[in-house]
C-alpha cells in the first residue's frame, strides 16, 4: 500500500476490502464500526475515490429523491508499480458504465 494514504484511510480501505468486490454497509454502520463521525466518512470516501483506491455508486430513488446506502467497489493497484493496472482502468470503467452514480 502507497506511503500517500493516512492512517485512518488506510483502516477504512482495508476495511472495505474486507466485505470483497463490494460494500453495501450503510454509512452509519460503518462510522460506528471504525469509530469515526459522517463528516470524517465522506471525507475519507472522496480522499480514496480521488485516488483510485475505491469507487462509490451512489444512487437515490428518483421518487423521494432519498439517498440509498452507497455501494463500495475497492479497486487494486499493481504491487511493483503501485499504479492502476489496465486490466484495474478497465474494470474502472465498467463500474462507471455499470453503476454509475446518480448524483
Amino acid at each position: 500500500m502507497r506511503n500517500d494514504l493516512s492512517m485512518q484511510e488506510k483502516a477504512f480501505y482495508i476495511y472495505v476490502c474486507g466485505f470483497g468486490e463490494k460494500c453495501f454497509q450503510s454509512q452509519a454502520n460503518i462510522c460506528k464500526d471504525l469509530n469515526i463521525t459522517g463528516p470524517t466518512l465522506r471525507k475519507l470516501m472522496k480522499s480514496l475515490e480521488e485516488k483510485n483506491y475505491i469507487y462509490v455508486q451512489r444512487k437515490y430513488s428518483h421518487k423521494t429523491k432519498e439517498k440509498a446506502t452507497p455501494v463500495i467497489f475497492p479497486i487494486t493497484l499493481d504491487e511493483k508499480t503501485e499504479l492502476l493496472s489496465h486490466h484495474s482502468q478497465q474494470i474502472i470503467r465498467y463500474l462507471q458504465n455499470t453503476y454509475p452514480s446518480d448524483y
